[in-house]
């Protein structure tokens, strides 16, 4: 699939209307270490109030460095959750239980809002 990558709930709202792209990511949701600067952090209220009106799965990126905003993306209605750097390192162990928890916290949020 091939998606397009929006920074505000008007961008998002846009290319859902135009129809061109799969999935729509809206962020950076928090701060992001990595793409520090790229563009002003639109928080999980700005998530949430697009999730609820994107005809098209939400994809929730930027800042998602631990299980608790994994979390809190799947609550606010993102169908996925892109992460960089929470996975990112030499320690292949490390990165493996960092996935699995961020996922399992994800699909757990996400259970418990279509419960």
């Amino acid at each position: 699939l091939i998606g397009t990558s929006t920074h505000s709930r008007s961008q998002l709202l846009a290319m859902d209307d135009e129809g061109s792209a799969g999935p729509l990511s809206l962020g950076p949701i928090w701060a992001s270490p990595t793409k520090q600067g790229h563009a002003a952090v639109v928080g999980d209220d700005v998530l949430a109030a697009a999730c609820a009106v994107a005809t098209r799965p939400v994809v929730a990126i930027g800042g998602i460095t631990r299980p608790a905003r994994a979390a809190a993306v799947a609550d606010a209605g993102a169908a996925f959750a892109a992460v960089v750097s929470a996975v990112d390192g030499d320690d292949l162990d490390a990165v493996h239980l960092m996935t699995r928890r961020l996922c399992l916290s994800f699909a757990a949020a996400r259970a418990a809002r279509s419960a």
